[in-house]
């Protein structure tokens, strides 16, 4: 609380000084007369004006009357105090514009139930303005907008006690905006304010060019930083963010340089009043709309650079281990000399151990101890070497990642039960053209007979007919969801504000949607990509990783690898509490998927008159039934037969034997 006090008696201003400093108020500015009062309040930012009646110069009622008159301060907080106790003094002084009014002598407790009562009356008054004012945005609007985050921003909420310096930041700032457009008649502006992470993402996406200013506290639930980072990735060029924050002390160095690097301003709100504002709504705005044009949002493919820059730069970007690279290389080899593999797993001491441990499975049917790393390659063959190898090396560089929320050991499970999945609909199930090599793969797999029987009838090799001696299926559903690792290194936060928004949806929409909502361009499709090319896993799986999501009708190995991460996502899901509409078929055998298709996924958010809250809601009261169809590509449908049902039972079959090799991996690692 910020107090202007006005009173003439030395004696008394101390007193009154020190009751107010009792009460927990940040700074007091005092004046001898109303004179003095008057010239403090035109350079200082107050919550509110304790005055004497009496005063030289200047007197109390005079300066009311000069507070009321002002546009800039009519809705000011006043108290006048005096010994004057006379009722027609008392409605002389409520008559002039005071709020309340207090008798010498008065208590500490006197005081502040006053100054409490008043201030609690005027910030509802103030909430009501602030709250009546909120620009209702559609996409046919064209005036600058200024969009500010900030906890607690509900009239229900705002208007407590506690909150009263939540009221004053909004006030300070929304004031400063009705200033700003007062002063330019020729620009329009306008503000929203919001407590939720997901509604501004889509304000962004309604408002698109013409928003100007995003202002985020960093309190902001889901993340306030997290957002700002989000929303720089696919800003326009005359866009200003800022985050405010209450001390500078709560946010590291790392933090700040790195929010710099993205060209976000950090500022204090107790440093920030309304004037303060002002000046920066004035500099922005006026900065934006001097151009005869409003600039464009980056088209995708400056957002797809500003990624690649972001991704390639990264400090602590994620590496593979060389062993990975060794036996990727012995791999394309068909005649490759077992030893060969043998010492290329005796480089590295970890993935050594791990192969010894895997070739100990009752699995595998042997039944005396292994120490050996020969005997144990020997045993497993190469397939099983090159998993063993490819999940350890994966599990290994995520290790050193921290992130709310981002649990390495369900990021690797669903990645190594795609890649599962992928061996299983990708193998040739005719004995007529196995090899050696086939067979002990198909021994191992140790499917149930009607999962045989259902892969044999629909025949998914023969329509998904990649070069599986060029792409390997377990390696591409392995590194399939890699961007996410590249997304949550590079961009701190973004990984809780995702899975916000994807609860938000009721985890009806796959993940990549919920990116898209955040951040428009910026997935983990295209950072998966850019983190695919600095391990060298070559074209094929970088051209995978890119479009799996999204895949063309030519791109057959992305398609096997998007139908895998379909049927296996209910499985080991990511993350692991999601409710994915498949684990509902999976659970209950008597779901069918609806031959009605849901809204087709539109990541702008409706159409030129559409509201954000009428995009929002086209998306809720899908069934499950209905949702489902946002899980699978529709080329890739296309290519497996078009039967969406067929397909899920197909899952339904596979699962226990994902669910069973998956969790032997997980016993080895």
């Amino acid at each position: 609380m910020r107090v202007l006090l006005a009173e003439d008696a030395q004696g008394m201003r101390k007193l009154i000084s020190t009751m107010l400093q009792g009460m927990g108020a940040q700074e007091i500015i005092v004046a001898g007369d109303g004179a003095e009062a008057w010239n403090e309040l035109g350079k200082n930012d107050v919550d509110i004006v304790l005055t004497d009646w009496n005063m030289p110069l200047v007197n109390g009622l005079e300066l009311v009357k000069r507070v009321r008159g002002s546009a800039e301060f009519s809705d000011l907080p006043i108290i006048m105090f005096t010994a004057r106790a006379a009722k027609e003094d008392v409605l002389t002084a409520l008559q002039s514009g005071v709020d309340t009014y207090i008798t010498k002598p008065f208590t500490p407790q006197e005081l502040s139930a006053k100054i409490k009562a008043v201030l609690n009356r005027r910030g509802r008054t103030a909430i009501q303005r602030i709250f009546s004012e909120i620009a209702q945005i559609t996409r046919k609007d064209n005036f600058p907008l200024v969009l500010i985050g900030e906890a607690n921003a509900h009239p229900s909420q705002i208007g407590h006690e506690d909150n009263r310096s939540t009221a004053n930041f909004l006030s300070a700032i929304t004031s400063a905006v009705q200033r700003v457009d007062d002063r330019m008649p020729d620009y329009k502006l306008g503000y929203t304010v919001s407590d939720s992470t997901s509604d501004l993402s889509r304000l962004m996406h309604v408002g698109g060019d013409r928003v100007k200013m995003l202002i985020i506290s960093s309190n902001l639930p889901g993340g306030g930083i997290n957002l700002a980072r989000m929303v720089s990735l696919n800003k326009h060029g005359s866009m200003r963010i800022f985050v405010a924050c209450e001390d500078a002390s709560e946010m590291s160095d790392k933090e700040r340089d790195q929010l710099e690097r993205l060209d976000v301003s950090v500022f204090e709100r107790q440093n920030m009043f309304r004037d303060n504002f002002e000046q920066l709504v004035t500099e922005t705005i006026v900065a934006a709309m001097s151009e005869d044009t409003l600039s464009e949002l980056p088209s995708p493919t400056e957002i797809r650079k500003r990624i690649e820059n972001d991704v390639r730069n990264m400090v602590d970007m994620p590496v593979l281990p060389q062993v990975y690279h060794d036996i990727m290389e012995l791999d394309k080899d068909d005649d490759s000399d077992i030893h060969d593999w043998v010492a290329a797993v005796e480089t590295d001491p970890l993935t050594q151990a791990q192969i010894i441990r895997r070739s100990r499975s009752p699995l595998y049917g042997f039944k005396g101890e292994i120490h050996d790393v020969s005997k144990a390659v020997i045993l497993l063959g190469k397939n099983t070497v090159k998993e063993v190898v490819a999940s350890s090396a994966v599990k290994r560089s995520v290790e050193g990642i921290e992130e709310q929320g981002f649990v390495i050991e369900d990021y690797w499970l669903h990645s190594v039960a795609v890649g599962i999945t992928a061996r299983i609909i990708s193998f040739i199930y005719d004995e007529e053209k196995w090899t050696a090599r086939n067979k002990k793969d198909f021994e191992e797999l140790d499917l149930g007979e009607e999962a045989v029987v259902a892969l044999e009838e629909a025949r998914l090799w023969e329509k998904f007919a990649f070069p599986v001696d060029q792409l390997d299926p377990f390696i591409g559903g392995m590194m399939h969801d890699i961007g996410k690792v590249a997304l949550v290194q590079c961009y701190p936060g973004i990984f809780p504000l995702i899975v916000n928004e994807m609860e938000a949806q009721k985890w009806n929409v796959p993940m990549f949607v919920g990116e898209g909502i955040l951040a428009g361009g910026a997935n983990h499709n295209l950072a998966g990509r850019v983190l695919s090319e600095s391990w060298k896993l070559g074209s094929g799986i970088s051209e995978m990783i890119e479009s799996h999501h999204s895949p063309s009708t030519s791109q057959l190995f992305a398609q096997v690898i998007s139908l895998a991460d379909f049927m296996s996502g209910c499985v080991f899901p990511y993350p692991k509490n999601s409710s994915y509409p498949m684990a509902s078929f999976l659970e209950d055998t008597s779901l069918s998927a609806s031959a009605k298709e849901p809204p087709e996924i539109n990541l702008n958010f409706g159409d030129q008159d559409e509201t954000q809250e009428q995009a929002a809601e086209k998306y809720d009261g899908l069934s499950r039934e209905e949702a489902i169809h946002y899980f699978l590509p529709q080329t890739t449908l296309n290519t497996a037969g078009g039967d969406l049902n067929a397909l899920i039972q197909i899952a339904r079959l596979i699962k226990p034997t994902v669910s069973r090799i998956t969790n032997e991996m997980r016993k080895t690692n």
